[in-house]
């Protein structure tokens, strides 16, 4: 007998308008006490005459949906020219792409190699790299890191900070080509052009051991672009994701990107504090790690409107529009 219940609250959550940007601070209190007001006035005065409750139900709706439009939509077909975001369909692995300006981005991971992180830099004109961040060493996050020297003008790169004596290659390969590279943790922040970005996590360098501790030692960061807000969660696992739970306040952000490429091996917690209108799952078709897993894409299809997949979408656009956005292959929808 619920299940038709069930079926109506995931229509609706999915449709267009499901979700409000509502106004923080002062504005968002008073808009709410008014919507509280009008609906109480409609409701007691069940006896007025019909134009009067009429009025106030169009007023409740309208104070409801002052403020920002939807600042994230999805859209195909790409490349796109007002790109704000662009997850790079680089197979498993990750690489994502922030404007900064024209021709200008700041670069999260370059994907395995094979250089299709280099390519997605030609589809969306990107030349100069303002800052290229490597969030770990391994080959799915790292592995062009020289095709992207090759392909653009690398200014400055953040890995993450390791202990003294232990090697890094990726940096390395940065010092020779004369990119400025510093080693980052939690807490450190740059701004470039209308980009911000901050280092979550890890709070503290950590020496790499197995590969599920050099996941957790990956760089997480909160990142902010023409009012469209992103939390980028790397491949942090179980672990780094508690610890980041742990330290984070809730959010509401426009897009998550979804930690280690929606493996099994997400936690609840963190999840928790994080309310999205697009989870993004970078992830290669047919792997073998079984990646993304059924949990987690249940997990965040509770915590965001939309859960877009780079196997199903090829690269995940995003814009700032007012107007609805769709994706035909994703069978996704979001609305301004």
């Amino acid at each position: 007998a619920a299940q038709p219940v069930a079926l109506a609250a995931r229509f609706l959550s999915e449709a267009p308008g499901s979700r409000l940007a509502w106004p923080a601070g002062v504005a968002g209190v008073v808009a709410a006490g008014a919507v509280v007001s009008l609906l109480v006035v409609g409701t007691v005065t069940r006896r007025m005459r019909g134009w009067v409750t009429t009025a106030v139900a169009v007023g409740a709706f309208a104070v409801a949906t002052v403020g920002p439009s939807i600042h994230a939509v999805i859209v195909l077909p790409s490349p796109v020219r007002d790109w704000r975001i662009v997850a790079c369909d680089v197979g498993q692995g990750d690489a994502m792409l922030v404007r900064s300006g024209a021709n200008r981005a700041i670069m999260i991971d370059t994907g395995p190699p094979g250089g299709a992180a280099a390519d997605c830099l030609v589809r969306y004109g990107v030349h100069d790299v303002d800052l290229l961040v490597v969030t770990h060493a391994h080959a799915d996050h790292n592995g062009s890191v020289a095709d992207v020297l090759r392909r653009a003008t690398v200014h400055a790169a953040w890995v993450p900070r390791l202990p003294d004596q232990v090697e890094d290659e990726t940096s390395a390969v940065l010092a020779g080509a004369g990119v400025p590279t510093s080693s980052v943790s939690a807490g450190a922040t740059m701004r470039i052009g209308g980009v911000s970005i901050r280092v979550l996590s890890p709070t503290a360098p950590r020496r790499p051991g197995s590969d599920t501790d050099i996941n957790d030692a990956s760089i997480a960061t909160a990142i902010a672009v023409d009012g469209i807000a992103i939390l980028a969660l790397a491949d942090l696992e179980h672990a780094g994701q508690a610890a980041l739970a742990r330290t984070m306040a809730p959010v509401v952000v426009d897009v998550v990107k979804v930690a280690h490429h929606g493996s099994a091996r997400q936690d609840p917690a963190l999840a928790a504090r994080v309310s999205a209108r697009i989870a993004i799952v970078s992830v290669g078709a047919d792997n073998p790690y079984g990646h993304p897993a059924a949990a987690a894409l249940t997990l965040y299809s509770t915590r965001a409107s939309v859960v877009a997949r780079t196997d199903e979408c090829g690269d995940v656009v995003i814009v700032r529009r007012s107007t609805i956005g769709v994706i035909s292959r994703c069978r996704a929808t979001m609305a301004g």
